[in-house]
């Protein structure tokens, strides 16, 4: 087994990270953490995320439901292992 290092300038870096995870994206000089946050903001900006209201609850409600059934099928994953 061999050993990774990691320089003291990577922890400098991660510690920058919001919730200290992937994904991020920076944007305008921001930083935004959270996949599922980061998928909605782009959705937003490119203009696919519903013009009203009610068509951005059913995009937001397609995307959890997403979200619902991968942690679902995860779980049944890791249960048989």
């Amino acid at each position: 087994m061999s050993t990774i290092r990691l320089s003291e300038d990577f922890f400098f870096f991660f510690l920058a990270f919001p919730f200290l995870s992937l994904p991020v994206l920076s944007w305008d000089g921001e930083t935004i953490g959270q996949s599922m946050t980061i998928s909605r903001f782009l959705a937003r900006k490119a203009g696919l995320a519903g013009k009203t209201d009610v068509e951005q609850a059913k995009a937001d409600a397609i995307v959890d439901q997403c979200v619902d059934t991968f942690q679902r099928n995860s779980r049944k994953t890791r249960s048989r292992t």
